[in-house]
């Protein structure tokens, strides 16, 4: 899917802070609400806890495996292609009388020239007190506020993607394509990303996963997860085979995924919707190159990364620093918890 030079040289950089920034700023001032003393770092990229109602098949379906991965060609692809990778960082600021999170939506374009980054700032309050949430509509009352931030932050960064994420272009996203019941929001659009004939791409580094280790026989009950199982068979610059997990009952949480290793640290699982794969089957082989030339790039070989998520990665962090949470809180009058710095998501 090449990009023409017009649809690179139509990205622009640019900083968004959300509509409701600045008016749940001014509501937490008008609450009375004192703070905390620090923030906790979020980390949303590993994979949630296995789903006890979820029941589906695993299916192999490329013969054979391991297979010798080729940074040549995968060059090739991110020449002739427009690179996109998305990633974000997550702050959260527990109060007595609820809790902030202020996010850092970050998605970098690689052009010929210098990357091009577009980042979103979100800042949202939880409480489940009624009496606070009359204050303002930007105080938001909820039940379940860790379920409730989780569901905001996916909406979020789906309206930000498919708003910002040129035509024509391969996004990296760093995480799982599916991460719990709040997620599945985005499974749910990836038709709207192929309408724009934008190729979603998910890694995953972290992960407890055990779909391969649990279906496939011979080596059930040899390895603690797929990764260790991956890690076992896989020398550096090699990839397993293609695997499909078909969920009988969310068909929306189907996908298809595959292991590579591009240094001696451990594997990274690499997912596609089935939709995606319906559309772009062809390249798959392909993107897994890309993805080891990008990881080889980067050059960090005790945290391999593919370098636009490694930058994206960068200017998320760097822009949340302009927003000075603490001092924020500060001036909202936000009063701490003990264990500000024990719980997060």
């Amino acid at each position: 899917m090449p990009a023409s030079s017009r649809e690179k040289d139509s990205v622009h950089e640019r900083l968004i802070l959300h509509s409701s920034f600045r008016n749940t700023l001014e509501a937490l001032r008008n609450a009375r609400i004192e703070l905390p003393e620090s923030t906790v770092n979020l980390d949303l990229t590993h994979d949630p806890p296995p789903d006890p109602s979820s029941q589906g098949t695993l299916a192999k379906i490329e013969e054979g495996g391991p297979f010798e991965l080729h940074a040549v060609s995968g060059e090739g692809l991110a020449g002739r292609n427009l690179v996109c990778a998305y990633d974000e960082s997550v702050k959260s600021f527990a109060a007595l009388e609820g809790t902030a999170f202020l996010t850092s939506h970050s998605l970098v374009v690689a052009t010929p020239a210098r990357w091009l980054p577009l980042n979103l700032m979100t800042l949202y309050f939880y409480t489940r007190s009624l009496r606070l949430q009359e204050v303002s509509e930007f105080i938001r009352q909820t039940q379940e506020p860790e379920r409730q931030s989780k569901a905001d932050y996916q909406k979020d960064r789906l309206a930000f993607l498919l708003e910002f994420t040129p035509r024509n272009s391969i996004l990296l996203i760093d995480g799982p394509i599916i991460a719990g019941d709040e997620y599945t929001v985005f499974s749910d659009k990836i038709a709207r990303f192929h309408e724009k004939d934008i190729l979603p791409v998910f890694l995953v580094k972290n992960s407890e996963s055990d779909l391969v280790i649990n279906n496939t026989p011979e080596i059930k009950g040899q390895f603690n997860s797929d990764l260790h199982w991956a890690n076992s068979i896989l020398l550096p610059g090699n990839r397993t085979a293609f695997y499909r997990y078909t969920d009988s009952i969310r068909s929306k949480n189907s996908k298809v995924f595959a292991y590579l290793r591009s240094t001696k640290a451990g594997p990274t699982r690499v997912e596609f919707s089935v939709e995606t794969v319906s559309r772009f089957g062809s390249l798959l082989s392909g993107l897994l190159d890309l993805l080891h030339y990008l990881i080889l790039v980067q050059g960090d070989t005790r945290n391999p990364q593919a370098r636009p998520i490694a930058i994206a990665e960068r200017f998320a962090r760097e822009t949340q620093k302009l927003i000075d949470l603490e001092r924020v809180m500060r001036w909202a009058q936000l009063h701490p918890t003990m264990n500000q710095e024990r719980f997060a998501w």
